[in-house]
């Protein structure tokens, strides 16, 4: 079983009934960018988009999101003020879809959120949030995802070559094939309930699977290359680091390299 679990959008609503409109493609560039042409008013708020194939997925800045029929490639066009602050949505998407993942699994968590927006297991990436506004209308916003989900090594080593991060799949991680349909359930579920917290009890959540914790991380900033102890994540969802005893905070960043202690 595996993207033909998803059926078609009756099922979908059906499973999701909080969702007011589904859109599901055999193929398309991006969900993300259907998501942001769409011209629906609030009342047709939450919708989905959902693709077997997705052939110009796309992270942060101008990485890409290889896409196939063993990865889930969706996005959620939302009005966040009815959930959560638009400003703690990272960690909340970030909290939900680890979570999500991490009942798959049989012990642990081996799942965890890479700030900002990536969620990693054996220090590789299994999945990507893409959060962005929608141009003309702040009270839209899209949330892209992409899943590794059955993919094989093989399929995975072309996605590492074109994210420049080495890449692996839930079902290499949890050594079994998840239902597709139940995780995208459970995922919409988890994000309805950790946009409930208070923040205090969400960030202690995301602390509990922080991939960065402990670590000593190269950001990059701009043009510069900033090099410091991790702090973890403010109450506004920027990265804090350690820099010659200043602590510094960054909203927009990118991660270069990570390392711990025991890879010394």
């Amino acid at each position: 079983m595996g993207k033909e679990e998803i059926g078609n959008e009756s099922i979908l609503l059906e499973s999701l009934p909080d969702l007011k409109r589904v859109h599901v493609f055999e193929e398309i560039d991006s969900t993300s960018d259907f998501a942001k042409q769409l011209k629906i008013g609030p009342d047709e708020l939450p919708a989905l988009i959902y693709a077997r194939r997705q052939t110009k997925g796309r992270g942060r800045g101008s990485k890409k999101w290889v896409s196939n029929d063993d990865s889930m490639t969706f996005s959620f066009l939302l009005d966040p003020t009815n959930l959560i602050s638009p400003n703690h949505s990272s960690i909340v998407w970030g909290v939900a879809l680890a979570a999500t993942l991490n009942e798959i699994a049989d012990e642990g968590n081996p799942f965890q959120i890479k700030w900002p927006n990536d969620v990693m297991a054996h220090k590789s990436k299994v999945a990507g949030i893409l959060i962005e506004s929608v141009l003309g209308d702040s009270a839209k916003q899209v949330v892209g995802i992409g899943i590794n989900l059955q993919n094989n090594s093989q399929q995975l080593e072309g996605e590492s070559a074109a994210a420049d991060i080495k890449a692996i799949s839930v079902r290499e991680v949890t050594g079994r094939r998840a239902n597709s349909l139940e995780l995208l359930r459970q995922l919409w579920f988890s994000f309805v309930r950790h946009s409930r917290f208070a923040l205090t009890d969400l960030l202690n959540e995301y602390q509990k699977l922080d991939y960065l914790r402990s670590s000593t991380v190269q950001l990059q900033v701009g043009d510069q290359v900033v090099c410091g102890e991790y702090r973890g994540v403010a109450d506004d969802g920027s990265l804090q680091i350690l820099v010659e005893g200043e602590m510094l905070q960054f909203q927009s960043a990118s991660v270069l390299n990570v390392s711990w202690p025991s890879d010394d």
